[in-house]
């Protein structure tokens, strides 16, 4: 039995396809499990055969199905286990299958393998390498926090967060981005995955319409496509989304919000210009829609250029403000806050309440001590130097390495590089076939699109990597393309 509530003002293919995608890659369908008969999803949605089998047909090119004509239809199994070289296979847990859930979509969580990414070469966890960052001054801090107030590991925090962090917080959001935050503006979470769940909770519905820039943070379309909302793509382009399409989509659809990364988008690396902010705006305080500003690494921009924080031209409140601190000062630290005014800022904090009544009261005092003793402002330029200089090495040697068919940009600024494929590969098959057997992991771009997905892009984070071992891993990705590329040409000269 499929539970799946059909719209029926919105495309019914699409929604199938969105439906089936999403039990696939989160693992609610597992390999080789037998899916419904066109005839048998067609009673049970009231749907034409024909719209069932054009679905299927979809999935089956984007290489999710396997249609076996007198057989039926079957999850794709993409490769046999590393580990035994047996196949996956239905385990005993089947009765688990007709537990209804409120997931609609957990893909970023279901990728992200410890096994995968804590051996051999890892370029999927977008992150510095643990001695990039200042650890011997942090772990003094933390020595003496615990040294000065051993009570601190007995103690709640309060809900907002604890005061001294507040306030550490908000006097480096004035230096940071010239904001005029105040510590009663601050709420203090356990990193900005938990912001962006607290906000869709909080603010969206199955009946909203949710704006994203496209290519975008997996954990954000995760959030808010749990919300059972209805979201649309803002193409990313040089300098930042496309306004036009912003405009005709805000003008049709009256979105509830739109989700941006604009101080460098994850995964591409681009920064928006500051004239394209200012537009940005104008168009939410014009139809009353709220932007949700997600920083977690505006510190590391390559551009000397002094961009413009969109929440600094916020006057109305427009703007819910996500600052994470995970990826300068580490990401154990699972530290985040949200700069917010009016009743959104209210509503937010009872939204904190409901989801742990307070983040760990450790963590918070460390950065406060981090952001108000200067460490971080005072190791930012030559964590910022690390970066261009593993980013050199990573374009040098794809330049080097790369085949002519593979193609990349340079990024504004951030860890990662946004590569490329021919169309005709697929870039979940090269991982889990070619790239994971052998030590290498990376992000598939797949998980970048809320809609429609593209499989033909992929996310390097070179940062995570020494210098030493960025081109050994550049060198090895490449080696692998070409023979994935060789044996697709070689198989599709075979059909």
């Amino acid at each position: 039995m499929i539970s799946l509530n059909l719209d029926r003002n919105k495309s019914i293919q699409n929604q199938i396809l969105s439906y089936f995608r999403e039990k696939i890659f989160s693992g609610h369908f597992v390999p080789g499990e037998k899916l419904p008969t066109v005839r048998q999803l067609s009673y049970e949605l009231s749907v034409s055969p024909l719209t069932i089998n054009r679905a299927y047909k979809k999935l089956q090119s984007e290489g999710l199905i396997v249609i076996s004509q007198g057989s039926g239809t079957f999850v794709r199994i993409l490769s046999e286990s590393p580990n035994t070289g047996t196949k996956c296979v239905k385990n005993n847990y089947d009765w688990m299958l007709s537990v209804d859930d409120n997931l609609r979509r957990t893909q970023f969580a279901n990728e992200f393998s410890v096994e995968n990414t804590s051996r051999g070469y890892n370029m999927f966890t977008s992150l510095l390498k643990g001695n990039d960052y200042p650890y011997e001054d942090i772990k003094k801090l933390l020595i003496k926090i615990v040294e000065c107030d051993p009570e601190v590991l007995f103690k709640y925090s309060p809900v907002s967060g604890d005061m001294s962090t507040r306030k550490a917080v908000a006097s480096y959001l004035r230096r940071y981005g010239n904001l005029d935050a105040k510590s009663t503006d601050i709420i203090m979470t356990s990193g900005s995955q938990q912001a962006l769940n607290m906000i869709a909770r909080t603010f969206v519905s199955s009946s909203d319409t949710v704006l994203m820039e496209t290519p975008t943070f997996p954990g954000a379309i995760d959030a808010f496509q749990n919300q059972g909302c209805t979201i649309l793509s803002v193409p990313l382009e040089k300098g930042g989304i496309n306004l036009d399409i912003l405009e005709k989509l805000v003008a049709k659809h009256k979105p509830k919000l739109i989700y941006l990364t604009p101080d460098i988008n994850n995964p591409t690396g681009i920064v928006t210009s500051n004239d394209k902010r200012e537009i940005i705006i104008d168009i939410a305080r014009t139809n009353q829609m709220i932007i949700i500003e997600d920083d977690p690494w505006g510190e590391y921009t390559f551009d000397p250029v002094n961009y413009t924080l969109i929440k600094h031209l916020d006057y109305s409140g427009h703007v819910i403000y996500i600052k994470g601190f995970s990826k300068l000062v580490g990401p154990g630290f699972r530290m985040g806050a949200i700069y917010a005014n009016g009743t959104i800022l209210n509503r937010l904090i009872t939204a904190k309440a409901n989801s742990d009544l307070g983040s760990p009261l450790l963590t918070q005092r460390l950065l406060s001590q981090i952001l108000s003793s200067g460490l971080l402002e005072a190791h930012l330029p030559r964590i910022r130097t690390i970066i261009k200089n593993k980013l050199l090495i990573a374009t040098r040697s794809l330049s080097k390495n790369a085949p002519d068919y593979l193609s990349w940009a340079v990024p504004d600024g951030g860890i990662n590089l946004w590569l490329s494929l021919p169309s005709h590969l697929n870039t979940d098959t090269f991982l889990k076939e070619y790239c994971h057997p052998n030590d290498l992991t990376f992000l598939s771009g797949r998980l970048c699109y809320p809609n429609e997905p593209n499989y033909s892009m992929c996310r390097l984070s070179y940062s995570s990597l020494t210098m030493d071992e960025i081109d050994i891993s550049i060198k090895l990705f490449c080696k692998l393309l070409e023979q994935y590329y060789s044996d697709f040409e070689n198989h599709d000269l075979c059909q």
